[in-house]
């Protein structure tokens, strides 16, 4: 199992999680901005196939449904060894049990499952303890950023198919470019059964 996931530079900023570093021993759980979903065949198997960097299809199972504090609600899938949770909710009411095929952006979670773990009942375990094996930095492209005489715009993240090889570097640890905005892709090996922090990362926790 391996996973590679974006880290927005704003965490930096924010303080939800230090900058992390290869070798770094952690504990994370894990978001899915979904940008497809179609309903699984009732014979297709789960799995989580990586198709390019932290774009990944998942075919799961929906496992639980928790109310965010604005009265939303947001969806927790497992799929075959994986768990995680969706910050926004397909676009279908899906039922409790309900298989899917997923395609989106794995992501650290933003905090809306580690900070207010506490609201969820019956939550399943989310955390992972992984080992940082990759920092690569990408620089998010110029023409995704706008400059004014006293502002700058740009998204925190970009996919795979906007930005190329000469945007990305790697590097030992999370931390913004000198040629402008940027953001991290940072790929986890896991560790063995009982090893690593018994507290997750996230430092706002």
């Amino acid at each position: 199992m391996k996973l590679t996931a974006v880290f927005e530079h704003w965490h930096l900023g924010d303080g939800n999680y230090p900058a992390l570093a290869v070798g770094d021993e952690v504990r994370l759980s894990f978001e899915l901005t979904i940008h497809a979903v179609d309903p699984l065949p009732h014979d297709a198997a789960e799995e989580v196939v990586q198709i390019q960097d932290a774009e990944y299809a998942i075919a799961a199972r929906l496992i639980r449904r928790y109310a965010e504090g604005d009265g939303r609600e947001f969806p927790v899938f497992e799929a075959d060894w994986f768990r995680f949770y969706c910050p926004i909710a397909p676009p279908d009411d899906l039922p409790i049990g309900a298989r899917v095929r997923l395609r989106g952006t794995l992501a650290l979670d933003h905090y809306l499952w580690v900070e207010f773990l506490h609201r969820y009942p019956d939550a399943p375990d989310l955390f992972y303890n992984l080992r940082v094996a990759r920092v690569r930095q990408v620089r998010i492209p110029p023409r995704f950023v706008t400059r004014t005489q006293d502002s700058l715009s740009h998204p925190t993240s970009v996919a795979p198919t906007n930005y190329g090889a000469g945007d990305v570097i790697d590097v030992r640890r999370v931390a913004e470019r000198d040629d402008g905005p940027a953001f991290s892709l940072v790929e986890f090996e896991p560790l063995p059964a009982g090893a690593g922090p018994s507290r997750p990362t996230f430092i706002a926790a």
